[in-house]
């Protein structure tokens, strides 16, 4: 490999850029298409409502039958969110996605290809020569917007991350919100069911659970001590009806509400998962 194409290579992985930003799009009519064409099409799938001219450009040439569309959002996947709906939108005629009556081909840049793309955006003159004044104002705005975005993003994840730790600092528990269920079926309980069940009781906050496991914790709302005591309470009055027993789905479950260590152990994970991003739905809800 020359040292030409190592300091290319090197310089591609410098680039920044967030992923999923990018469609291309090809089969588009040569004739009686212009930039206006193609802008009023897309706007119709631009996520969250945003103009074409503000979040988005076009990288398009007259007659070409290929387009590149960038997006410009603090999120990834803002192009495949857009492709989503365009083939939504497909299912209700043939299942073709279609401009003008014809048929086009649109797909997300990924991996190499992705990071070429946009190593050529960072990389294009200010000043190029080129016909279409809509493609010079891509190159310098292209690099603005996507320079601003990342900044402003990871300003922001900085700030969540910070407030995060610093609420996990300051955490307190309530005591008496956990329930330990025991002796669940192992073929058909799932987080709706779940949910269900013990909404019937006072309202679920949030169940850990795993899929075919015989066992689940179950936290209660409203943030209140003894929402688990109150609930267990109320599943003891109907199990009167049936010798005593606790039904779930006509099977026979165990609960009781997690106390001292035990509860502060339940709580200690829970605040660990917590600060190490795992997925915790609705415990500070």
């Amino acid at each position: 490999m020359s040292s030409y194409s190592q300091n290319i290579r090197d310089a591609k992985s410098d680039v920044k850029f967030l992923k999923g930003q990018v469609m291309h799009v090809s089969g588009i009519p040569t004739e009686n298409v212009k930039y206006a064409t193609l802008e009023n099409f897309f706007n119709n799938y631009v996520p969250d409502a945003n103009n074409i001219d503000g979040n988005i450009y076009l990288s398009f040439k007259r007659a070409s039958s290929d387009v590149y569309l960038q997006f410009h959002t603090a999120e990834e996947n803002a192009a495949l969110n857009s492709l989503e709906k365009m083939n939504e939108d497909a299912k209700k005629n043939d299942g073709k996605i279609r401009l003008h009556g014809q048929e086009i081909k649109c797909r997300i840049l990924e991996g190499e290809e992705e990071k070429q793309f946009w190593y050529n955006i960072e990389n294009m003159p200010a000043n190029k020569n080129c016909r279409n004044k809509r493609y010079i104002r891509l190159g310098v705005g292209c690099r603005d917007t996507a320079a601003a975005k990342l900044a402003e993003y990871a300003s922001q994840k900085l700030m969540e991350k910070n407030e995060a730790r610093k609420n996990i600092a300051n955490a307190k528990f309530l005591k008496g919100q956990i329930l330990y269920v025991t002796e669940l079926p192992t073929t058909f309980v799932n987080f709706g069911l779940l949910k269900d069940f013990f909404n019937e009781y006072v309202p679920v906050a949030y169940a850990d659970y795993e899929q075919g496991s015989s066992e689940a914790f179950i936290r209660f709302r409203p943030k209140k001590v003894n929402t688990a005591v109150r609930a267990l309470e109320e599943m003891k009055e109907d199990a009167k009806n049936n010798n005593g027993k606790i039904l779930f789905y006509g099977h026979e479950i165990k609960c009781r509400v997690l106390e001292g260590e035990e509860e502060e152990r339940f709580w200690d994970d829970c605040f660990k998962k917590r600060e190490k991003h795992v997925l915790f739905l609705y415990l500070w809800e």
